[in-house]
């Protein structure tokens, strides 16, 4: 998905890295160089071009520059959005949908998947519709859980239970529908509205 928008395969490594880490990670170019197997040019390249673009910031410590994403640009949380379904989670989900059963929408906090500091342990991470098969569910996400060591709460609901859920205006739902969140499979006007 991602390489149809963005054709330089150096700029999607790079975005890619940058929204694997925890929010507020920082490396420096050579850093960036290494974990991505790019050239030092082509990484110092990029990192300018996004730099320009207001995409990255830059943070002098040293005689050294580290570059951090700009959560104040505007593109932050379409581009996590995107990626978000290119790796972690989201990824994931999107391979193993046919084998959770008849899911027909599911949607991720990007609370969750930018690791933001600000994200609260009982928050709502991952809403379904749909009825899945629930033991290949939590299967899935026990896997994930033990590898990345990152706990996570989902919801699956029906779309007459989330209607219900939604008139009432459940504090739960109403919390995640107001934050940023990438829909991972489905149609949002389907479904969210």
């Amino acid at each position: 998905m991602l390489k149809t928008i963005i054709t330089s395969e150096a700029r999607m490594k790079i975005l890619r890295y940058f929204y694997s880490h925890p929010q507020g990670y920082s490396p420096f170019v050579r850093e960036i160089s290494r974990d991505t197997k790019l050239e030092i040019n082509a990484v110092r390249r990029e990192i300018i071009r996004m730099s320009e673009g207001k995409l990255l910031n830059e943070d002098p410590r040293g005689n050294r520059l580290h570059y951090c994403l700009n959560k104040d640009s505007s593109l932050y949380y379409d581009l996590a959005s995107i990626i978000s379904k290119e790796i972690g989670l989201g990824k994931l989900l999107r391979s193993k949908k046919k084998s959770l059963g008849n899911l027909n929408f599911c949607t991720l906090s990007l609370e969750f998947f930018l690791q933001s500091p600000t994200r609260k342990k009982e928050s709502l991470d991952v809403l379904f519709l749909g009825s899945p098969y629930m033991s290949n569910l939590r299967d899935l996400f026990n896997e994930y859980q033990k590898k990345t060591n990152l706990e996570i709460n989902y919801m699956v609901v029906s779309s007459e239970e989330y209607r219900i859920l939604k008139e009432r205006k459940d504090n739960l739902l109403m919390s995640f529908l107001i934050k940023p969140r990438s829909t991972i499979f489905g149609s949002q006007e389907t479904y969210i509205n």
